[in-house]
This record gives structure tokens, C-alpha cells and sequence, in this order.
């Protein structure tokens, strides 16, 4: 240890086992055990031995409180010795003035059978420190030693008085605390479980009570006693088990000088100090007249082991519910009362697994465009007017102003993203700082992350699966489509205007009070001016735009039906789909009629003049008047399988072959056609033939 104290001597092992774990490699915790006792001086031997013949395995961190509480007794052991030699010298010098005659000892009564010394526990040093007296062994009184004691020859002397334990008559205790006494000269306990070091007492000793009666001594040995909220603990040394005690003893003497602390007791209960800084290691508290401290936490784990146990057996027979149902279960069951229901059970952990619940965001931007939140939405069912069918969506976290770009595939999301880095440098002279997006191909491909780690802007990503991790943009796709839905069903527009009517909400949505910018909106919070409301219109209303440049003459309209489809980003204007060219114009010179939805009216006239199918399905064949007219050309009347049926308003004649007028042995009757397999209608099938010239 090389003069170091058991702290210093401790930590520095502790350093090289951490420098070795940062390296890489991994020490079993018995070699470090080991190395700590091979540091240690020849005054631990005894220590040393205890450990490494101990049965179970050693536990550093108990190892560290043992160690300590050793090093407090070797110091004491140490002055004492130092102590007890000075005595002795004086003790030498004075030897001719003691009491007593102790040249008659050799001639009296050699076989006289000297009376049971008493034990070590009741052992004093010959020599008080105080008054360098010595103190006798025999009657306990001081200035003389047990050779010149007088009643060193008297066989009916009582010797001294058995090891004391004031605590009353034994009555039943509850549990198994720890109960100051401060007429116990040793620690005694009935529990043998308390002794970790224990052997067999083999004095003849026993130890008295308040009542008078005496109980036996069975063992002897030493423990460790935890204090409750501290890790700090005190070393017991020499504790007897006595079978018959009812409760755990401890001397408050024994327990003073073997842990060098400081007991003061109240009306109240009783403060255990640390004598060497004062610092309170235990406050107690009186109960039924007795000081206790309650066992450590290590013991009552060990008792709660076995109810552990049974409450996953009961866990398993009512299968698997809840631990919020258990306790008002175990209240319906006697036996289920004393069990603890907060144990693990791996089935329910991995047969229930669900999301985590998220967390309230803590940490907020405090300038604009310090973080940026992204994502793609798409691809849509009908493709717009445009051609679009996704958009990607760049949302600043700080003032929730958003920017639209619609796309016709998801290959241009790297593009909008460098149109938008464009406009935010210009307009705004920043670039993003941190921006935020799901794992999505579109923004991990080698292009999007080249120019990211260019700009020095840090990409965070959420994990698979875990939208809730890029919530902003997810709950701004909600918002957009939901007033999508609403701009188009209330104008009855068909899905064709998606795209104008989204940008349109988002327009709209970036100027309206927000509760979470403390009611400002995007557009306030990042321009810090109020937006101008007097030039919004009904989207999707009837509107009348001047058109007079597209007119072909002057006599022309200079107007025509339009339908207001949104404001144009670029122009100080309105966007208006043109109804009867189906082209869109911009004009900044447009008349609504904010009342009237044109398409409205047009889904209106198509119900009303639509006409019911016909019943009849069959085709109908339109057969040319030139052929029927002919009367010198014969007809054949096709085959059954092929009956053509006409319209119900039509009269039905039956199919004739009209005969020539003149005969003629040279006319020539043309050939019957032949049946055929398909149900093509042919000219051949109904005998229908060109006329020869």
C-alpha cells in the first residue's frame, strides 16, 4: 500500500482496472479480489486468510466495506499495543511495591485447582492508560496484578461476573431489527444467519439477563450490520449466538470501539455519527422503550425471494394481466395478500410489446431555420392538372412557416431541396442548420448527403418504423389535406385541382393564428408584421377575369367564365382556370361572385339530363336500302343463330328470297354461303353480293 489509506489504496486499484476495461479487455472480479488482498500488509494476514478460505465468493463492494472497517481496527490494535508496552515498562520499574506476599506462593497448595478465568470478551488491560495502574484478573480491582491478587489462593472466590445483557425479560419481537443495549458487553444475537465468520463457543460461559436467569452460548463469530440509506457499514466482532434470545443485541460499547463512531440517545431515539468528520450515518428512532435499527436491505431481499416467486406462479395461472389489476386481485385471493406483484415477466414483455409512449418535446429552435423538417407525401390517385402526383413539404421548426413543392416523381426531391437552400440564403442570408427527415430513399441517396455534409448541415434522421420521430411534418400532411378535402368538397371540384387546392391551404394555413406560436401566425412570426387578409377569395367560386389581350376581335367578350383555383406565388395576381378553353390565366383584374360554384351547377345538369339505358342489349344491324331494293337479285335468309333483333319501335318483318320474273336457264344463282364459327357479321353471311357490271 506504501503508506496509502485503504481509500486511496482502493481507488488506485480502481484505476487500473477501469484503464484495462478501456482498453479492451475484461478482469474477472475474483482476480481483482485477489490482487487487492496480495497489496496488502502483514497486519491483514488474519484478513486475508479470513477471505480467501471463505466459502462463498467475495463481493467487492462488501469487500470495500470490510476493508475499511479492518483498517479502523488495525489502527486501533496498533495504538493499543503501543499503549500496553509503555505500561508494561512502567509496570516493570514499579514491580517492588506491590502488593501482597509472593514468596509464600511456591509452598502453598501447588495442587490447588485455580478458579475459570474470565473470557476474552470480559478481558482488561493490564495497565490502564489513565493512572499506569494495573488492573488484577481476578477480583478486577486495580494497583496489583492476578500473581499478588489475595484471592488468588481462595477456591470459593466467585470469579467475575458472566458477559451482561440488561434487556429485560425475553418477549416477543416481530422482526428481526437490531436493538441498542447499553449494558450488553458483547453483541448477541439467536439467529445464526447473523454470524458470517461463526465456530463453535467452547467456554463453559453463559449469559445472564435482567431476571437473574442465565442462557447458554452456542457459537461465536463475526457480521456486518447495514445501515438503512447509507452504504455504510459496521463491523461486529465477537458475537455470540445464544439460541434463547428473542431479539439481536448490540453493545453499544463494542460497537463505539470496533467502528470508531459516536452514539447519542434522546427522548426521542438515538443518532449514530461518524467520529471522525461527524457526519450522521443513522437516525433512530425509540420504539416500546427500545433503541433498534432496522436489518440491512441485503436481508429483507433475501426474504422476499421466495414471494417473488410464488407471484409469477399466480401471474402465470391468471394469465399474464396487468400489474395494475394484480393488487385488486390479491385482495380477492388469501393467498395472493403478502405477494409482490412488481416483478419481471419476460412472456409479457415480448408477447405485449407496443410503442413507448413520446415524451413532450424539450428542446425548441430559438432563431428561424435552425432546424428544418421534411418530408414527401404521395404518390396521389389522380394525377393534378399539372402532372403532379407528390410534393415534399420544408417546414421551419422555429415559426412553422412551411414551403410546397409539388413534383411529378421523387427523384426531384434533391432539386426542391437546393431551390429552397436558394431561397433561404437570399431572402433570409442563413442556410439551415439541422435538418430533419424520415430514412426515406429520396433523402439518403449519395447526392442529397454529398451536398448536406458540404453545407455542414446536420441530417437527423427517425428510426424505421417511427414516424412519431418527425411529428411536425406528419401532423402538417394532416393538417394540408384535411382543409385539401374541405376547399374541394365545398367547391364539388373533382380531384383533378388536389394540387391547386393544397397549395392554396397551405397559403392560407401559413397566415392563420396558431395556438402553438401563442395565436401569431407562421407568417407573422417569421416576417414579424401582420399578413394582409383583404385579398383572400373563395376558392373554387365563380370569377370573371379580364381577358380582353386573348380576344380575336373587338367585338369578342372581354370575359368569360373562370374558375378561382388560387394565388399565384409569383404574381400579384389570381389564378383562374378558364371553363371553356381549360386553360388557367392570371389576371390581377377578376370580378367573384364568391356565391357561386360552377361546378356545382354542372354536376346539377348532368343528373338532370341524363337518360336511363336501354334495356335492350342486343346489337342492331343497319343493313343499306340499296340492297333490300333490289328485287332481281336473290335473297338469302341468314341462319337462325345469327337473328338479328330490331329496335321495339320498329315493326319486325320476316327475312323473304324474292324469285326473278323471267327465268333464265344462263342466270345463275349465287352459291349458299357456308356457315362460320365466329359471330363476325359478314356481307357473305347474309347473301349480300356486289352487283356485276
Amino acid at each position: 500500500m506504501n503508506n496509502l489509506t485503504m481509500q486511496q489504496y482502493l481507488s488506485q486499484v480502481k484505476n487500473i482496472v477501469d484503464n484495462i476495461a478501456a482498453a479492451g479487455s475484461k478482469i474477472d472480479p475474483e482476480d481483482i479480489v485477489l490482487y487487492i488482498l496480495k497489496g496488502l500488509p502483514s497486519t491483514y494476514n488474519s484478513f486475508k486468510t479470513t477471505v480467501r478460505t471463505s466459502p462463498l465468493p467475495a463481493d467487492l463492494d462488501n469487500l470495500y466495506s470490510l476493508l475499511c472497517s479492518e483498517e479502523i481496527h488495525v489502527n486501533q490494535e496498533i495504538q493499543k499495543d503501543q499503549s500496553t508496552s509503555s505500561a508494561t515498562a512502567l509496570y516493570t520499574t514499579s514491580s517492588n511495591q506491590s502488593r501482597g506476599r509472593p514468596q509464600r506462593r511456591t509452598n502453598r497448595n501447588k495442587n490447588t485447582q485455580f478458579p475459570m478465568l474470565p473470557s476474552a470478551t470480559q478481558s482488561t488491560t493490564l495497565v490502564s492508560p489513565q493512572n499506569q495502574c494495573p488492573t488484577c484478573q481476578i477480583c478486577g480491582k486495580t494497583g496489583h496484578s492476578a500473581l499478588n491478587c489475595w484471592h488468588i489462593y481462595t477456591q470459593k472466590y466467585a470469579p467475575a461476573p458472566a458477559p451482561k445483557a440488561l434487556l429485560a425479560q425475553p418477549s416477543p419481537y416481530g422482526n428481526q431489527d437490531w436493538v441498542l443495549d447499553t449494558g450488553a458487553t458483547t453483541h448477541l444475537t439467536p439467529n445464526m444467519n447473523q454470524l458470517q465468520q461463526s465456530y463453535p463457543y467452547s467456554c463453559q460461559e453463559s449469559v445472564s439477563i435482567a431476571n437473574g436467569s442465565t442462557l447458554p452460548i452456542q457459537n461465536s463469530g463475526q457480521g456486518i450490520l447495514s445501515l438503512p440509506d447509507t452504504p455504510r457499514k459496521l463491523r461486529l466482532r465477537n458475537i455470540l449466538h445464544v439460541p434463547s434470545l428473542t431479539h439481536n443485541l448490540l453493545s453499544v460499547s463494542k460497537l463505539i470501539s470496533d467502528n470508531s463512531i459516536s452514539i447519542t440517545f434522546n427522548t426521542n431515539g438515538f443518532e449514530i455519527k461518524d467520529s471522525l468528520d461527524n457526519h450522521l450515518l443513522l437516525r433512530g428512532h425509540l420504539h416500546k422503550g427500545l433503541y433498534h435499527i432496522q436489518q440491512a436491505p441485503e436481508k429483507q431481499h433475501v426474504a422476499l425471494q421466495a414471494n417473488t416467486d410464488t407471484s409469477q406462479t399466480w401471474h402465470a395461472r391468471l394469465g399474464h394481466p396487468n400489474n395494475k389489476l394484480l393488487p385488486t386481485i390479491a385482495r380477492l385471493i388469501p393467498e395472493c395478500k403478502n405477494l409482490n406483484f412488481s416483478s419481471f415477466c419476460k412472456s409479457c414483455t415480448v408477447a405485449k410489446s407496443h410503442k413507448l409512449p413520446f415524451n413532450k418535446r424539450i428542446t425548441e429552435s430559438t432563431t428561424p431555420f435552425e432546424l428544418i423538417h421534411s418530408d414527401v407525401w404521395g404518390p396521389a390517385q389522380q394525377i393534378s392538372l399539372d402532372g403532379f402526383r407528390y410534393y415534399v413539404i420544408f417546414i421551419d421548426d422555429y415559426t412553422h412557416f412551411s414551403w410546397i413543392y409539388f413534383m411529378h416523381s421523387k427523384h426531384e426531391t434533391f432539386l426542391k431541396f437546393q431551390v429552397f437552400c436558394s431561397l433561404i440564403r437570399t431572402q433570409f442570408s442563413t442556410t439551415p442548420k439541422i435538418f430533419r427527415s424520415d430514412g426515406g430513399g429520396e433523402f439518403i441517396s449519395t447526392v442529397f448527403q454529398t451536398f448536406l455534409q458540404t453545407n455542414g448541415i446536420i441530417h437527423q434522421r427517425s428510426c424505421p418504423h417511427t414516424p412519431e420521430q418527425n411529428g411536425l411534418a406528419e401532423r402538417k400532411h394532416r393538417h394540408l389535406l384535411d382543409l385539401t378535402r374541405t376547399l374541394l368538397h365545398a367547391a364539388a371540384l373533382p380531384n383533378l385541382f388536389w394540387a391547386e387546392a393544397t397549395a392554396t391551404a397551405n397559403y392560407l394555413i401559413n397566415r392563420l393564428p396558431s395556438t402553438s406560436l401563442k395565436q401569431q401566425s407562421p407568417y407573422q412570426k417569421l416576417y414579424n408584421k401582420i399578413p394582409n387578409y383583404t385579398h383572400l377569395r373563395t376558392f373554387g367560386c365563380l370569377c370573371y377575369p379580364w381577358l380582353q389581350p386573348y380576344t380575336t376581335s373587338k367585338f369578342s367578350p372581354r370575359s368569360s367564365d373562370c374558375l378561382f383555383i388560387g394565388y399565384s406565388p409569383n404574381h400579384k395576381g389570381y389564378k383562374c382556370y378558364n371553363l371553356q378553353t381549360k386553360k388557367t390565366q392570371i389576371s390581377r383584374h377578376v370580378i367573384f361572385k364568391e356565391n357561386v360554384f360552377p361546378y356545382t351547377s354542372i354536376i346539377s345538369e348532368n343528373i338532370s339530363h341524363h337518360t336511363p339505358p336501354n334495356t335492350n342489349t342486343s346489337p342492331l344491324l343497319l343493313i343499306p336500302t340499296s340492297c333490300t331494293s333490289r328485287t332481281t337479285k336473290p335473297m338469302v335468309t341468314p341462319p337462325t343463330n345469327h337473328q338479328i333483333c330490331p329496335e321495339p319501335s320498329q315493326t319486325q318483318l320476316p327475312f323473304t328470297v324474292t324469285q326473278p320474273t323471267n327465268t333464265n336457264n344462263n342466270t345463275t344463282t349465287p352459291d349458299k354461303p357456308t356457315n362460320t364459327v365466329h359471330h363476325m357479321t359478314t356481307r357473305s353471311k347474309y347473301g349480300i353480293s356486289k352487283p356485276k357490271h
